[in-house]
């Protein structure tokens, strides 16, 4: 069964993140912000997305009122994928 761009996305998160143990703990709904998201680990998160999903974020799309949640992200990735 393939996993969805949910559980993908958090693979990410895991693989990613210093601390991993806070991914279980993460709802769609929530803010980069609550869990301290910086410039660094954003950009580490948006190419680690990229690679995993073959695909590429716009620049413009990089802020964070497209990023605010982890559901933003979520929705970004299947835009993208719908695209393709």
């Amino acid at each position: 069964m393939d996993k969805t761009i949910e559980q993908r996305f958090k693979d990410v998160l895991k693989s990613t993140l210093e601390d991993s143990a806070i991914i279980d703990n993460i709802k769609l709904e929530d803010s980069l912000v609550d869990y301290d998201m910086n410039s660094i680990s954003f950009i580490k998160i948006v190419v680690a997305l990229e690679k995993e999903f073959d695909i590429e974020f716009d620049d413009e799309q990089l802020n964070a009122e497209q990023f605010a949640t982890f559901e933003d992200i979520v929705n970004n990735i299947a835009s993208k994928i719908n695209e393709s």
